[in-house]
């Protein structure tokens, strides 16, 4: 089984759409932050950040803010940065 660095708790499917809670550990190593892309189209809701970052691929970081939600295509490289407490997000996938 490969390690990722989060922990998912899913909260429902149906409709080919999946939505689950994600939580980044603050005491995970920054080398395991890796640019990456999903496999589906994605929202994700920020339930707690502080000073996280988001960088998608030839473009800036940008502050992921709290109660903010933000789009993430699918097979588009990206990444996070880690901030200064646990990151927890809300995933909803778009299965289609």
């Amino acid at each position: 089984m490969e390690y990722r660095p989060y922990t998912n708790t899913q909260i429902k499917e149906s409709n080919n759409i999946k939505t689950f809670i994600r939580h980044f550990p603050f005491n995970t190593d920054d080398i395991e932050f890796k640019w990456h892309k999903d496999l589906y189209n994605r929202s994700v809701k920020i339930i707690q950040s502080e000073n996280w970052l988001m960088q998608h691929e030839n473009e800036i970081p940008i502050e992921l803010k709290e109660n903010h939600i933000y789009y993430i295509e699918k097979d588009k490289w990206h990444r996070i940065i880690k901030g200064k407490n646990d990151l927890i997000v809300e995933i909803t996938e778009f299965l289609l």
